[in-house]
């Protein structure tokens, strides 16, 4: 197995769509765009939203895809 990211705070939901991969860290959520071709150097992500607590207690996040 390879790591394919580094430097998030405390990412625990990832979610793929439309070839995108979609993480969400302790305090925002993040969107790598054309992910599956740029495995080994993937791109700068896109902030989606940035408006979560940054406290631990608040850390897990998940993402589901929906319509």
């Amino acid at each position: 197995m390879a790591t394919i990211l580094k430097g998030l705070n405390m990412p625990t939901g990832v979610a793929f769509r439309n070839g995108s991969l979609y993480v969400v860290a302790i305090d925002k959520l993040l969107r790598y765009d054309n992910a599956e071709s740029q495995l080994e150097n993937m791109p700068k992500p896109v902030v989606v939203y940035d408006d979560m607590p940054p406290y631990v207690a608040h850390g897990w996040k998940y993402i589901v895809m929906d319509k």
